[in-house]
């Protein structure tokens, strides 16, 4: 069987372009062939150790409103629960994206059979050795919640497969389809398609997980003595260690628990508080959102 071996890579950091030479020299060594798909330049070396090699610098990150991830965080204020809400980027089409082109570039070529490899995926003997030659799926380690399925990490594609990738996984089918994620827009489409489940849990070297949800709705990144969220018309301060005295322009208020105040983020001049030893510590800084989402503030 004449299998191609399809790399999928973001290699933007010295680990990950060792972890993308260990993958190639692997596969080398067995004599397999290999197409890598990269959205950053690669060096010379990485591109003539494989046999095909596409750049395609477009990395398209979804923003809203055409597309993004929400999630949420729920805590209580004044006997209510409050909702700190987040629109974040959705950046699963750029798997999607590096799926479909690959499709198309191999519509000319002439393989049995294609599998998708993520440029760090730990090799194992089923990985190697694998003779299917139909649709598969298998799951990935998740450190958080001890596996997700299926997995972009390895899978299996028929030829015919690759046809439809080519000619149906377009970022309007994506955004029209609304899935979860992109592994869950996967699954829908194999399970259109027909497939095999391998129930085999796959890992990686470099690895992604968001140890700390608190990322996305805590702008205080200097110390953990209180939360600070904000959706442009108001403060909440949450999670405090201790009553702090909190001072926002020249109105001082004793915050002994969760509380929201009411002013919006434009209106604000100075925003501080008083630490241990009575010093009025400006943090003023904080109000700059820690990332790209869209946030807002919702009431049960």
């Amino acid at each position: 069987m004449k299998k191609l071996y399809c790399i999928t890579s973001h290699c933007n950091t010295k680990d990950k372009i060792k972890a993308l030479k260990e993958t190639i020299k692997t596969l080398n060594d067995l004599n397999r062939d290999i197409l890598l798909i990269s959205h950053i330049p690669l060096s010379e070396d990485i591109i003539e150790s494989v046999n095909y090699f596409i750049y395609d610098r477009s990395n398209p990150i979804l923003y809203y409103p055409e597309r993004v991830m929400y999630v949420w965080n729920k805590i209580p204020i004044d006997n209510k629960t409050v909702s700190l809400n987040v629109k974040l980027p959705d950046y699963g089409f750029t798997a999607i994206n590096q799926f479909s082109r690959v499709a198309s570039f191999c519509d000319n070529l002439d393989y049995d059979f294609y599998e998708f490899l993520q440029y760090d995926v730990i090799f194992t003997d089923e990985i190697l050795n694998s003779t299917l030659n139909e649709n598969f799926l298998t799951k990935v380690y998740d450190p958080n919640h001890g596996y997700r399925w299926p997995s972009l990490m390895w899978f299996g594609v028929t030829p015919a497969t690759m046809k439809l990738i080519k000619n149906e996984w377009t970022r309007k089918d994506y955004v029209e389809v609304n899935l979860r994620d992109a592994e869950e827009y996967v699954e829908k489409k194999y399970t259109q398609y027909g497939f095999k489940n391998l129930d085999i849990m796959v890992e990686d070297k470099c690895g992604f997980a968001v140890n700390n949800r608190d990322y996305w709705f805590n702008f205080n990144k200097y110390n953990n003595l209180f939360k600070i969220f904000s959706d442009g018309a108001s403060i909440i301060l949450y999670d405090l260690v201790n009553p702090i005295n909190f001072q926002i322009n020249d109105n001082c208020i004793n915050v002994q628990g969760n509380i929201q105040i009411y002013t919006p983020i434009e209106e604000i001049d100075f925003m501080g508080y008083y630490d241990y030893e009575d010093r009025l510590v400006n943090i003023l800084e904080l109000l700059k959102a820690p990332d790209d989402a869209t946030r807002s503030i919702g009431y049960e």
